[in-house]
């Protein structure tokens, strides 16, 4: 499953949305605060999943496990599923 990440703000913050704040990844807009909309999810064949391109590279950029955390409960609570059950 994908979470998409938007830069404009949801209208109404939810508890399935969760913000990056702007300057804390280098591979997002370093103005603009970044929103995980966490209740619009999505699946992909693995097979289309690649690296992106990152200053002439292709990378493969990790989320600290915070934001990757919060994320997570954030679908678990679009999901209407308890927090063990998401994190594990």
């Amino acid at each position: 499953m994908v979470v998409p990440f938007s830069t404009v703000a949801p209208y109404e913050i939810e508890p399935h949305h969760y913000e990056i704040v702007p300057g804390t990844y280098d591979f997002f807009d370093p103005a603009k605060s970044v929103w995980a909309e966490c209740d619009m999810l999505t699946c992909v064949c693995f097979e289309r999943l690649d690296r992106v391109l990152l200053y002439g590279r292709y990378q493969t950029p990790l989320l600290k496990e915070k934001d990757l955390r919060a994320i997570q409960l954030g679908v678990g609570k679009a999901l209407m599923l308890d927090a063990e059950s998401v994190i594990g």
